[in-house]
């Protein structure tokens, strides 16, 4: 099944923006090949796994919150 980017429209504009789909399971992949768990033990890759998708949600969170509030004009 083949996923499309959603439409949808800027709070600020009206205007038509595309939303691309996140594919949570190669970022989950890529996130394995970067972190090396090969060594670690089943608990310790688990641990270091969630602590940086924690990491990465709060990241995402936070330019997600930046581009909104550089687009409504919040950070003045």
């Amino acid at each position: 099944m083949e996923s499309r980017p959603s439409p949808s429209c800027s709070p600020s504009t009206g205007a038509a923006i595309t939303v691309e789909p996140i594919d949570v399971i190669q970022q989950a992949l890529n996130a394995l090949a970067v972190a090396g768990l090969g060594n670690d033990s089943p608990a310790e890759a688990f641990v270091i796994g969630y602590q940086d998708g924690w990491q990465e949600a709060l990241d995402l969170c936070i330019r997600i919150e930046t581009a909104i509030n550089n687009e409504t004009g919040g950070n003045e």
